[in-house]
This record gives structure tokens, C-alpha cells and sequence, in this order.
């Protein structure tokens, strides 16, 4: 099992989303139960599935190049 720390997680992740978003939205947050800075918000404009496959594809395309 290939895991990463939250620390060395992170900028890959600020990265990938830099990409994908590519000026389509003003911000992207974060959501976490434990600690919300969000309280509520619009289901319909809630990307993480999208982001979720999009990383994912990312990823398998880059494992399969090595």
C-alpha cells in the first residue's frame, strides 16, 4: 500500500487542482466534519466526485508511464 502524509499530500494535490481548475472557479474549498470552516453550501456546485475520478485518472496514467 502506497500512502502519503497529509504534509507531502497537499501540494500534490494544490497542484493537480491548479490544472484542473484552469480559471473555471474563483476557489476551491476544503470541507471536514472535524473542523468546517464551511457550515453549509450548494449541493449542485459540490465538485469532489469530479475531482476524485479526474486525480485518479491522473494518477493511473502516471503509474502506467513508469
Amino acid at each position: 500500500l502506497n500512502t502519503l502524509s497529509l504534509h507531502d499530500a497537499l501540494p500534490i494535490l494544490r497542484a493537480f487542482l491548479q490544472k484542473w481548475n484552469n480559471g473555471r472557479y474563483d476557489c476551491v474549498l476544503s470541507y471536514s466534519e472535524v473542523v468546517p470552516s464551511m457550515l453549509i453550501g450548494n449541493s449542485a456546485l459540490d465538485v469532489t466526485n469530479e475531482v476524485i475520478e479526474a486525480l485518479n485518472n491522473e494518477y493511473k496514467a502516471r503509474k502506467g508511464r513508469k
